[in-house]
């Protein structure tokens, strides 16, 4: 399919249309063009879920269902059409200013790190879905594994506070996600695409080893280091770990946004960030500052799934 709106059935699409406030008659090639032709509605239809929930979080409405339940959400409540299912919201009163705003609450979820190890390695393994199989499905499959590296890491480790309050389980939880990274690496097919949310799930990570460093044992240390030279192991020339100009944490520290303090206040970027570090070099001394990787034991690097089928097909036909 050319677009979204192409996969949906007739009926999906009229549907749609009444949400929109558009006419329903015709052929279906004519209610696509006329989705097609309203913003902000075929915008929605190039947007993944991810983007979805991303409007539907800020609009403070449901972020649960398919895509096309959530492009209608958006369509209820942009025209009026519908009934609008609200996410459950809380005040929130600014001390300074007596202002009130609503806010979404806090869901009360506990993800261990087992959940968090078969997330990633389930996500990982998804490679051989259907979605994936087409050449720019493929593409995003790398995006969506490091998306949801980094997501478990801010929502999980950082937002529920775990980071604060048990700092030791928040590692643990931490390294479940690149040990799953790590363990699995070998099922990847096109891991050099979107590497810088990657990247920024290394940076959180750091953000927890921080934290837990002072409660870490020198056997735990080790086991970190050894995880994270395995992690540097799998990169092997995908870009996964240097960061570039194009990286927000270095655009709004050091780059041609540095100036821009408003944006770098709303993402949080407290420290200056480089185009040529390494990020995984960088969360290693932050438990061992004196590490050095001339000195330490080589980690070989990992093929991946499809490398290693052609290793099986040349030696078949050799």
């Amino acid at each position: 399919y050319n677009n979204w709106f192409e996969s949906c059935t007739s009926a999906q699409l009229k549907e749609l249309c009444r949400a929109a406030k558009l006419p329903v008659s015709g052929t279906k090639p004519a209610l696509v063009q006329r989705l097609l032709d309203v913003d902000p509605v075929s915008e929605w239809g190039e947007w993944t879920q991810s983007d979805l929930k991303e409007e539907l979080k800020e609009q403070l409405l449901v972020q649960s269902g398919n895509k096309l339940e959530m492009v209608l959400r958006l369509a209820h409540a942009k025209y009026g059409t519908g009934a609008v299912k609200r996410a459950a919201t809380e005040t929130v009163v600014d001390p300074d200013t007596g202002e009130e705003t609503q806010v979404l609450k806090k869901r009360k979820v506990s993800v261990g790190p087992k959940t968090m190890y078969t997330r990633v390695a389930k996500k990982m393994n998804a490679v051989t879905q259907k979605k994936y199989q087409s050449h720019w499905g493929s593409k995003r499959h790398a995006l969506h594994v490091y998306r949801l590296m980094k997501n478990l890491m801010e929502d999980h480790c950082i937002e529920e506070k775990v980071i604060q309050t048990n700092p030791l389980l928040a590692e643990e939880m931490g390294r479940s996600v690149f040990r799953a990274f790590a363990e699995n690496w070998h099922v990847m097919e096109r891991p050099g695409y979107d590497t810088d949310e990657f990247r920024e799930a290394v940076d959180l990570y750091a953000d927890v080893l921080e934290a837990a460093r002072p409660l870490l044992s020198a056997k735990q240390v080790e086991e970190i280091v050894d995880l994270l030279e395995e992690v540097k192991a799998c990169d092997c020339g995908y870009g996964l770990c240097e960061r570039v100009a194009f990286d927000a944490c270095v655009n709004y520290t050091t780059g041609k946004r540095k100036e821009n303090k408003m944006w770098r206040d709303e993402f949080g970027y407290k420290k200056a960030r480089y185009a040529g570090e390494d990020v995984i070099i960088e969360a290693i001394k932050v438990i061992m500052p004196e590490y050095d990787p001339k000195r330490r034991p080589q980690k070989k690097a990992k093929l991946l799934r499809y490398q290693i089928e052609g290793m099986k097909d040349w030696v078949l036909h050799s």
